[in-house]
């Protein structure tokens, strides 16, 4: 049946979790009648689980990363309906793991897989990046990640080093507590790449490069990836993740017509383990942060 598993806080947090059933439920089968959120939350943290170890996430073709997530979040959600039954809850913040699609990792095999994380900001906000590499590492079962990539927020004026210092004296905070052995960045270009390496005391490893938006990485950015032995890969995220179209697509059987545009995210994860060995990703899966902006 279903349960409530566990709530540190009851007053202000409530976890689910969706027990492991012998016959799953296909995610193209129709469900219980989903049902809405409830009125005092305002935050909803949501893991998809190993969306790999879903074949009816698995089987699909995502023309986009935003259609993966938007269905496995969906998904997740879907599970939340099942289990929940009509309950309400007085907490504020809704964490939700899909635990039919497990991700965490066990210690004794941690040494055999490189976790990379790639986590995108909506805002410029420190602690929003300590919070969400938090539950990346609490969602997985792990003391650190071997690779964190910092995706920074979209700006209709260029990116300037004011605005990323806060956020990567945040990421150098989780290497020095051990939380991450190496960070990274998304998007920079050639003059923000090295301005960010000339002024930090943890050096970025990797910078990803959106080769929709540069098909041929420039010579500049690559002979100074060379000599200050950063990482160049090229990706294909976009640079929004959850949009309002999005959050509306994702949230439109949850919450109140007119409570929709009141919600947005503040981050999204996406965490990726490598099997060392082998080179092959044996689980992939996001972690959702939802807030609902107060009424003024």
């Amino acid at each position: 049946g279903s349960r409530i598993e566990a709530a540190r806080n009851p007053r202000t947090r409530v976890w689910y979790s969706f027990p492991t059933s012998k016959k799953r439920r296909a995610f193209g089968v129709k469900m219980n009648k989903p049902a809405l959120l409830p009125a005092s939350v305002s935050e909803v943290v949501l893991n998809t689980g190993n969306i790999l170890g879903c074949k009816e996430l698995t089987k699909k073709v995502f023309q986009s990363l935003v259609e993966e997530l938007i269905q496995s979040l969906n998904l997740s959600l879907m599970k939340w309906t099942s289990i929940n039954n009509g309950q309400g809850t007085d907490g504020k913040i809704l964490e939700y793991v899909n635990k039919d699609l497990p991700c965490t990792i066990s210690a004794s095999e941690r040494a055999t897989f490189k976790i990379t994380v790639k986590i995108f900001l909506s805002h410029f906000n420190a602690a929003a990046l300590q919070r969400a590499t938090t539950k990346v590492l609490e969602h997985l079962g792990v003391e650190e990640v071997d690779s964190l990539i910092v995706a920074f927020p979209v700006l209709a004026t260029k990116l300037t080093l004011d605005q990323v210092q806060p956020v990567w004296e945040a990421a150098e905070h989780l290497v020095a507590k051990g939380r991450a052995l190496a960070v990274g960045v998304s998007d920079l270009d050639s003059s923000q790449l090295k301005e960010l390496y000339n002024w930090a005391k943890v050096k970025p490893s990797v910078n990803q490069v959106n080769l929709d938006s540069c098909c041929v990485i420039p010579q500049e950015m690559a002979e100074f990836a060379k000599v200050s032995n950063i990482q160049l890969l090229t990706h294909s995220d976009p640079k929004v993740v959850l949009d309002a179209d999005a959050m509306e697509r994702l949230l439109k059987d949850y919450v109140p017509d007119r409570e929709l545009g009141k919600w947005s995210s503040s981050w999204v994860a996406r965490y990726s383990v490598l099997v060392k060995c082998r080179g092959f990703i044996q689980s992939k899966g996001y972690i959702a942060d939802l807030v609902r902006r107060e009424s003024s």
